[in-house]
Order: structure tokens, then sequence, then C-alpha cells
């Protein structure tokens, strides 16, 4: 088990939470809570989905079969990424819900049984510690990385009240243009981005495309 820690605030009090909830095949897990009990408004969860800007030049949006409607619903919406011929993919799923609490359950149930469900046979570790970056907007941030099934992939986990946004990276880091544990953080900033401007919040400037 790696053990790792979570922050949290609590009348501006911080508190460091001990946890041992990644398994030894996550190589890491960052992690911090922001408590606000304030629903953002309920806009359709395509509404948060990415566009290519934060991706490495040469990736795609993989198309949706039509109709479109089909992974693009109000309340959840996903949209997957990829450089076409190359190996690897980035998945985005947006959850919203009328209640943050709500939000919360689903966050808690997704990031702990994703994040502990990585498979053998390769439990080679990544250096995670490259992706350094912490959400100043979400309430609930999670991050790991390891082998899963032989493949190298991350998750990452962010609750902005009511609205989930979680993702899935499938590396690719043995080609130039696959992604790389770099190519991370512009996604990660560019969420909060997303977020900051469509609910007129502190704005954060995206990393630019490369």
């Amino acid at each position: 088990m790696i053990t790792w820690i979570k922050f949290a605030t609590a009348s501006k009090v911080a508190i460091i939470i001990v946890l041992t909830v990644c398994t030894v095949k996550i190589t890491g897990c960052s992690s911090w809570i922001k408590p606000s009990s304030q629903s953002l408004p309920t806009l359709h969860a395509r509404t948060l989905l990415l566009d290519l800007q934060p991706f490495p030049k040469g990736w795609e949006i993989i198309p949706c079969a039509a109709p479109c409607e089909r992974i693009e619903q109000p309340t959840e919406s996903a949209r997957g990424f990829i450089h076409p011929g190359i190996p690897g993919k980035v998945l985005q799923d947006v959850y919203v819900f009328e209640q943050a609490n709500a939000a919360q359950a689903l966050f808690q149930r997704h990031s702990t049984i994703e994040l502990s469900g990585l498979e053998p046979p390769d439990t080679t570790l990544l250096p995670v510690t490259r992706v350094g970056y912490q959400s100043p907007l979400a309430d609930e941030f999670v991050f790991g990385c390891g082998m899963d099934a032989g493949v190298p992939i991350c998750r990452a986990y962010a609750r902005y009240r009511n609205y989930v946004v979680k993702f899935y990276f499938h590396l690719n880091p043995s080609q130039p243009s696959g992604l790389h544990i770099d190519d991370i953080e512009p996604i990660l900033r560019a969420t909060d981005a997303r977020v900051a401007e469509v609910f007129r919040l502190n704005p954060i400037r995206p990393t630019p495309q490369r």
C-alpha cells in the first residue's frame, strides 16, 4: 500500500489526513479538498467538455456515432481524444447534479474504486511527481498513475461543487506524438479555465497549445 496525503481545510485550519487507499500499482496520488456547499447553476454536461486547445498538435476529437446525444446527455456527457495512427487516448466524462453532496458521493465512489482497480501483470511505476498542478477551483481532486493490464495510464478526478469531471489518460511515451505525462497538466489547467469561464469564477489562463 502507498500512503498518500489528503489536504483538508476547516475553519481556516489545515488538517492533514494520511490515507492508505492507493495500491502498489499506483505511483502516487495528489488529493485535496476545499469544502463548498453552494451549488453551481445546472447546465448541460457537454458545456464542460474540452476542445483541442490544450492537446498536442495532431490530436483530434473522436467523432461520435450519430446521434451524438447518446453520449452527450444533459446530466452526463463524454468525449474522447486521439492522435490518429498512434496508440493512446484521452477520455473525458462530465457529470452534473442538482446538489453538491450527490456529486461528492459519485466523486468518492469513482475515485476510490477506479484508482485501486489496476490490474497486473506489469506494475512498473511512472514519475507522477512531474505533474504537480493543484487546481485552485476544484473542491476535491485526485490524480494517480500506474500500469493497468500492461498499459501505462493516469486518472484524474475533479469535483466543482455539483459537477464532477474525470479523465482517463492512456500514455504512449515511446512515440514522439504519443501522449506523454508532461501533456497532462495543460489538460487539467484547461479544465479549470473552462469552469472559470462558464461560471464566471476566478479566471485562469490555460497553457497555450504547443
